[in-house]
């Protein structure tokens, strides 16, 4: 009888959880973000190289990394296109980020090339 009432319980939370607005649509990608048409925080430096890559986005510049949390918290864009390696290491904007609920994601917004001279008679 306890096991039947258990179950009962939890199917009935589970389905109240998953008919909750905004549960059903979860943007991961910056493809998503950019078909949706959502505001995404950038930094001004990327400006060129965000546009080139993605022209339909719709970017709101910054020109401060720990200015664009500001941006998200008044509403001016819903992401924040920020790389992993440059902020993990800082505490203090990842306590900043964790406070918002704000997750890293494995998707690839912009890829710098790098070449290397092969003999050093090709170096500049």
């Amino acid at each position: 009888f306890f096991i039947l009432i258990a179950v009962s319980a939890y199917v009935a939370n589970m389905a109240a959880f998953l008919t909750r607005p905004g549960t059903g649509t979860f943007i991961g990608t910056m493809e998503d973000a950019v078909s949706e048409g959502k505001f995404i925080c950038a930094h001004q430096g990327l400006k060129e190289e965000l546009i080139s890559k993605w022209p339909n986005a719709m970017f709101v510049w910054q020109t401060k990394y720990v200015d664009m949390i500001d941006l998200y918290d008044i509403g001016k864009c819903k992401f924040l296109a920020i790389g992993r390696e440059d902020n993990i290491l800082n505490e203090v904007y990842m306590q900043r980020l964790c406070n918002r609920s704000l997750v890293f994601t494995d998707s690839l917004i912009l890829e710098t090339p790098l070449a290397f001279p092969v003999k050093q008679s090709l170096a500049s």
